[in-house]
């Protein structure tokens, strides 16, 4: 009777065993699964030069940007983009109409920098193909538009022209002007002197101040009829200072005649028959 049971018993265990190492196995099986394979893969390779020689020559607002440009590798996108950098510090400004997605044409290897604000900046030339690029940049250029002041407009209550002089009599006179930027700053004012007409042209060292004028428009400025200089022909000047302190040169002049001295009469002879 033991015998039997020990031997029932040892039965039931052998299918349980049995399982257990399917499922062990079947785990082992997929944790070393593996998959093989291969393929081929397509990449650039080459070389880009460096632009070199870049230059940039101001004149009034505008910069002309040039460089010496590089050999075009093969086929592909090929071409330029320029940056133009304020100096010492500042944001960078793609000019000259191009960008890293809008390129220049291989040739010419120059462009024009128009409407430069007044400043210093330097230049990156930027050569692209493919995906490859190389850049040089220039030295320090310097942008700087003085305006430019017209002849001054003469207005009193009593004026009369003589040989191109306008004479005034003694009596306040107003003094106009009409100054450009050129593509520079604005204008902040603009300042009026004078020199004898036997001196003109009036230069800094032969002529006197008038009056500073600060408010646009047209710049007006009253020469006071107590600070008319004496009697004689005068020419009259204008110089425009802009916001960066930059100023024109003397204007043309304009000339005055100044008269405030009445003539004498003297008390009149009558002769008749006594």
């Amino acid at each position: 009777m033991t015998s039997l049971g020990k031997f029932r018993r040892t039965r039931r265990l052998v299918p349980v065993l049995v399982v257990v190492g399917v499922l062990s196995a079947a785990g082992l099986s997929w944790g070393f699964f593996t998959s093989a394979g291969s393929g081929t893969g397509l990449a650039h390779t080459g070389s880009l030069a460096t632009p070199s020689g870049v230059v940039g020559n101001p004149s009034g607002a505008s910069v002309a940007v040039s460089w010496t440009g590089v050999t075009d590798p093969g086929s592909g996108t090929f071409g330029y983009y320029v940056i133009r950098t304020p100096y010492p510090s500042g944001t960078p400004v793609d000019v000259c109409g191009s960008s890293p997605t809008s390129l220049l044409a291989a040739t010419p290897t120059s462009c024009n920098d128009t409407s430069v604000p007044n400043g210093t900046y330097t230049y990156t030339i930027t050569a692209v193909y493919r995906s490859f690029s190389s850049s040089a940049g220039s030295g320090l250029v310097t942008v700087a538009v003085a305006p430019t002041a017209s002849a001054p407009g003469v207005s009193a209550t009593t004026t009369y022209v003589s040989n191109g002089t306008t004479w005034v009599n003694n009596e306040n006179v107003s003094l106009s002007d009409s100054p450009s930027t050129n593509g520079g700053p604005a204008v902040t004012s603009v300042s009026y002197y004078y020199c004898l007409g036997t001196q003109a042209p009036c230069t800094k060292s032969n002529s006197q101040l008038i009056g500073t004028a600060t408010m646009g428009g047209s710049w007006v400025v009253t020469w006071t009829r107590s600070n008319l200089p004496a009697d004689s022909i005068y020419d009259v000047v204008a110089i425009a200072t802009n916001s960066t302190s930059l100023q024109s040169p003397f204007s043309s002049g304009t000339g005055i005649g100044i008269d405030t001295t009445a003539p004498n009469v003297s008390t009149p002879s009558v002769n008749g028959d006594s």
